[in-house]
């Protein structure tokens, strides 16, 4: 451990508590020193990776987090086997006025929860977000999740899809090999293991305390008060959803499908854990 950098063991534990911890270093290491970076090994699935990065925002630092995971699902560029995860990737940085810039994106073309909620659904996909084990299109929901094989963000290389390889690539240098977890050697092959990566910066560091955040205020409104292709779809920044997602679920509760509470139903049955769901 350094004075602006750490390295942390997951113990092989939830991802969420070696997550947070992480997060929370990287944090007291920035207002330290203006600037935080912690790498995470031998961890696990830590959940949404925006959720860390809001965690700087809210302590007034821009933050970014990011993650690999324990099973490929993306194809590199011109590949057939998946070869990496889809390694999201998110930033946040605190506004005046605004909710903070938060951008949390999978380098896939679709995150593979996302691909599994149109599976659920009974809906398809469109042509390119996944592939077959020959390498070519599937648009079947549910035989795109047993290929495991998503296009990374851009799907084919005409469309810049060797951009989101890029980005996958990038989030599996930092994430795996900087704290010491090397890429799987067999595609599709879990390793049961991930490593995460944080970094925060003080923008106070840079500018003057309040124009950071002033001159972001000023973008986020440029942005929205552009001039529209639809005038009934208004322009959006990074988080905007987010946002007023998290704000109709305060109010109405988080919508679950009737296989998801099925699903939850079996696992508590295995495990011996009271099932506590009604459907209504």
């Amino acid at each position: 451990m350094r004075a602006s950098t750490a390295l942390v063991d997951g113990g092989g534990g939830l991802g969420h508590v070696a997550g947070n911890l992480a997060m929370k270093l990287a944090i007291d290491k920035c207002r330290s020193t203006g600037c935080g970076i912690v790498a995470v090994r031998n961890s696990t699935h830590y959940g949404a990776a925006g959720s860390y990065a809001s965690m700087a925002a809210g302590a007034g630092f821009l933050g970014l987090s990011m993650t690999s995971t324990p099973q490929p699902a993306v194809v590199p560029t011109f590949g057939i086997d998946s070869m990496l995860g889809t390694n999201p990737i998110s930033f946040a940085a605190p506004a005046g006025r605004n909710n903070p810039f938060l951008l949390d994106m999978a380098t896939s073309t679709i995150p593979f929860g996302a691909l599994m909620k149109f599976w659920r659904n009974g809906h398809s996909i469109p042509e390119g977000w996944a592939l077959d084990d020959t390498g070519r299109p599937v648009t079947n929901a549910r035989k795109a999740a047993g290929y495991r094989r998503l296009s990374p963000l851009g799907s084919s290389r005409e469309m810049g899809g060797h951009k989101g390889y890029g980005l996958a690539a990038m989030v599996e240098i930092l994430s795996s090999i900087l704290p010491g977890r090397p890429l799987p050697a067999e595609s599709g092959k879990s390793t049961g293991r991930v490593g995460h990566f944080f970094l925060v910066l003080d923008p106070n560091r840079f500018r003057a305390k309040g124009e950071f955040e002033s001159d972001l205020d000023l973008m986020l409104d440029a942005l929205r008060d552009g001039k529209r292709v639809n005038p009934e779809q208004p322009i959006l920044v990074a988080g905007d959803p987010e946002y007023r997602a998290r704000e109709e679920r305060a109010g109405k509760g988080i919508p679950i499908s009737r296989s998801i509470v099925e699903d939850i139903r079996m696992v508590c049955g295995d495990s011996g854990a009271p099932f506590i769901l009604e459907l209504k």
